[in-house]
C-alpha cells in the first residue's frame, strides 16, 4: 500500500512541472496577479493592493471600518 501511495507521489511530482509550463497567456496573468496579490498583502501595501481591485469593486477589506469601492 505504501508503495502504491509513494509511486504516485512520484508520478505526480514528475507531471506537475509539464502541467505548468503549459499554461495559456489568461492563466499566467492571473497567476502574476495573484503573486502580486500576495507580495502586497505581506508587506501591506495597501495602495498596491487596491491598485489591483476591478473598478467596480465593492467590498469589505479587513483594514477598514466601512466598505469600500
Amino acid at each position: 500500500m505504501i508503495k502504491t501511495v509513494i509511486t504516485i507521489l512520484f508520478v505526480f511530482l514528475g507531471i506537475a512541472p509539464a502541467i505548468a509550463d503549459e499554461m495559456n497567456a489568461d492563466e499566467k496573468a492571473v497567476w502574476a496577479l495573484e503573486e502580486t496579490y500576495w507580495v502586497n498583502v505581506k508587506s501591506n501595501d495597501i495602495p498596491g493592493y487596491r491598485s489591483l481591485w476591478d473598478e467596480r469593486f465593492v467590498g469589505w477589506p479587513g483594514f477598514s471600518r466601512q466598505p469600500m469601492g
